[in-house]
């Protein structure tokens, strides 16, 4: 048939001849019934389709030579194509809508890939003036760089409003030459800045507290002014700046902490670099690093803080890493138990506050015996956090407490209990490891 072989005219002819003999039969022959509505139905369907094939056949043929053109960065030519077939997938939808099956948003689409070839040019020099930018910056002249970023934005802003369909157009792309110039123009500003970060980790481990605090408070002030100037790039953080401010202000209490906390410290059997408070946290020491705050239940300066949420503990962890310039954390799983070694029966009531000897309630860090390892009350006293995986809302507490029977205390288990969980019987220690990346 003429439609099998894309004669469209030709076969539209013979569908409206066959319409129209459908139109006499029913006029001279009304009493023969013969009319048939279906019928007639059919081929008018079939006349509009015969109309709507060779539209949509040359829609695509449009987009196909667009896109050669496109590929061959004949912008203009390229737009031009693809408006007439825009132009005719538009008159597709408005007049034969429904008779051929067709792309959700293809006109919508074929908008978008003129605008775009249309706009190719302004793109092509926007992107050529943001590398000429970033080669002035480059070669330290930030002055004209920046008037240089300037026009790329400016430049950019115009092409959305003259193509506000291309691909090009919109605050997405604005925002990601926001963001190549903020950290363009703050490179040679955060090298400084991660220098002087460098620099003063070396001054807190040297314990030069005086140098450091200075350096930390200069260091604020220049990471706020980073990020106020350059916001897109975000080149410092929050915790960054709030690390500085704490060093800054803590700077005359730094080389006091050092030498208390590190004096602290004992080896953990069989693992290299880690070392582990020989006792549990006190409160005395927590409200020093946590400045003022003691959440504990059972007040005294010597007890273990407690009632500290594991997010609490790894606050302290944070800061007293900040004020030494090394790695503090909770201790593992396999540390903690490295720490408490083989529990023998005849020992192990002089080492631990279990309920056969606390009256109850927790007493002073360090006042039982120390186990062989030189740690003190692993085992009783006040139950301590273990490290945990971050996304983790659960973390593993060991050791047992001052209301827990000797004979449970000694099997050395641990339970699993909520991070935001806050007990007057649990707190926890630390261990400094030479190991990790501060």
């Amino acid at each position: 048939s003429a439609e099998d072989k894309g004669e469209y005219a030709k076969a539209e002819k013979l569908f409206a001849e066959a319409r129209a003999l459908e139109d006499r039969i029913a006029g001279e022959f009304s009493l023969g019934n013969k009319k048939d509505i279906g019928r007639v139905a059919h081929l008018d369907q079939k006349v509009r389709l015969m109309q709507a094939k060779p539209l949509a056949e040359s829609a695509r043929a449009l987009e196909k030579e667009a896109g050669a053109l496109y590929a061959q960065k004949n912008w203009n030519q390229a737009a031009d194509k693809y408006q007439e077939a825009y132009e005719k997938e538009m008159v597709l939808r408005d007049k034969y809508m429904g008779l051929l099956p067709t792309e959700y948003g293809r006109a919508t689409r074929l908008l978008s890939l003129g605008e775009t070839a249309r706009a190719m040019p302004e793109y092509e020099k926007i992107e050529a003036s943001a590398k000429e930018a970033e080669m002035l910056s480059k070669a330290g002249k930030l002055e004209e760089s920046e008037k240089k970023w300037d026009e790329v934005l400016l430049a950019q802003e115009n092409l959305t409003k003259l193509h506000p369909q291309s691909e090009y157009a919109g605050k997405e792309n604005l925002d990601r030459l926001k963001n190549w110039r903020d950290k363009d123009l703050s490179a040679s500003g955060v090298a400084h800045f991660t220098e002087g970060l460098a620099k003063l980790n070396g001054l807190i481990r040297a314990g030069k507290s005086d140098e450091a605090g200075n350096l930390a408070l200069s260091l604020h002030q220049e990471g706020n002014r980073l990020v106020e100037k350059f916001p897109s790039a975000v080149p410092v953080d929050k915790v960054t700046l709030t690390k500085l401010q704490y060093i800054g202000f803590k700077a005359r209490d730094m080389a006091l902490v050092q030498d208390k906390f590190l004096s602290l410290l004992k080896p953990v059997p069989g693992k290299d670099g880690i070392r582990m408070m020989y006792h549990e946290v006190s409160q005395i020491l927590y409200s020093a690093i946590m400045e003022g705050e003691n959440p504990s239940a059972s007040r005294g300066d010597t007890l273990p803080v407690d009632s500290v949420t594991y997010d609490e503990a790894e606050e302290f962890c944070r800061r007293i890493s900040w004020l030494t310039g090394r790695l503090v954390r909770l201790p593992m799983e396999a540390e903690f138990k490295q720490a408490v070694g083989t529990v023998a029966g005849d020992v192990l009531p002089g080492q631990v506050w279990s309920i056969e000897n606390s009256d109850g309630r927790t007493h002073p860090v360090a006042t039982s015996k120390p186990n062989a390892n030189g740690f003190y009350d692993l085992l009783g006293n006040v139950s301590e956090w273990l490290l945990a995986d971050l996304a983790n809302p659960g973390a593993l507490v060991g050791g047992g407490d001052c209301q827990t029977g000797l004979d449970e205390i000694s099997q050395v288990t641990t339970v699993n209990v909520l991070k935001k969980d806050k007990s007057r019987l649990r707190g926890f220690r630390v261990v400094v490891d030479e190991n990790g990346k501060k």
